[in-house]
This record gives C-alpha cells, sequence and structure tokens, in this order.
C-alpha cells in the first residue's frame, strides 16, 4: 500500500470522527424532523466508510507501490492556483456576485486541465448559468447579485 494513501485514508477518518461527535452534539432528530447534525451525521459516516473502503483495498492489494493515477507527476502550482482561486472566490463572492464569481472560478479551474478555450470558455458558462438556475431558480435559494444585480 501506498503511504500516502494510508496517511490519507487516516486523516479522513481522523476527520470523520471529528464531523461525527460534532453532530451528535449539535442533534441529529429523527428522519421526519432532522436537526442542525443530521447532514453532517450521514456525512461523517459515509466518509468514514470510503476511507475505510479505499484503506481496505489498498492493503489488500498486491499491486506495486507506485501510485496508478498520476499523484506524483501532478503540478504544486496547480494546488497552489486552486487554492487561490477558490480563496478569492470566497472573499470576493458578494461584491461581484455568484454567476460572475463562479463563471471565474470555473474559468481557472477548467483552464488547469488540457482543454480547448473556447471549451473552457462554454464550460465554465454552462456550469454557471446552470448551478444557477439549479439554486436560484428551482431550489430558491437566494444568491449574490453582486455588481450585475442578477
Amino acid at each position: 500500500m501506498d503511504k500516502q494513501d494510508l496517511v490519507g485514508c487516516a486523516a479522513w477518518i481522523i476527520l470523520s470522527v471529528f464531523a461525527f461527535s460534532a453532530s451528535v452534539r449539535l442533534g441529529i432528530g429523527e428522519l421526519r424532523s432532522p436537526g442542525p447534525g443530521f447532514i453532517p451525521f450521514w456525512a461523517s459516516l459515509f466518509l468514514a466508510m470510503f476511507a475505510c473502503i479505499l484503506m481496505g483495498s489498498n492493503l489488500l492489494s498486491k499491486s506495486s507501490l507506485q501510485p496508478k493515477n498520476g499523484a506524483r507527476g501532478s503540478n504544486p502550482r496547480n494546488a497552489l492556483i486552486v487554492i487561490a482561486a477558490l480563496v478569492f472566490y470566497c472573499l470576493a463572492l458578494e461584491k461581484i456576485g455568484y454567476l460572475l464569481g463562479t463563471c471565474g472560478l470555473m474559468l481557472v479551474l477548467f483552464g488547469l486541465g488540457k482543454m480547448k478555450s473556447w471549451v473552457t470558455v462554454f464550460a465554465a458558462v454552462a456550469a454557471a448559468l446552470s448551478s444557477y438556475g439549479l439554486f436560484a431558480r428551482v431550489l430558491g435559494t437566494p444568491l449574490p447579485k453582486g455588481i450585475l444585480g442578477f
């Protein structure tokens, strides 16, 4: 088993235990009357379950120690770009609005891939508009209007 997988699985299990205990303190409630800890409770259970499945499958596999997903060849610069884009998105969302902010975030994220520029722009606009339609129109969630006014 790859040591990175082992450390990652252990970290997710620790996080799920923390989320589990916090959700129990908040109150889970019942299925008909869920409490504030209902969703974090179930999310923490699924997180722990998937982390244990991954750890078990890696412990039982007899494959080589080299990761198959190319994690060793990944660019740490891209991780910093993603973190910076998410921080900027969180800080600027109220001012620039949901549509413009989400479209910009998607442009950055899709731009890190090896897609053609027109596909990147189309996918970013489609992701922003479809998520806006889902949250604002279908679910009725109030979203930040920002400088565009919608």
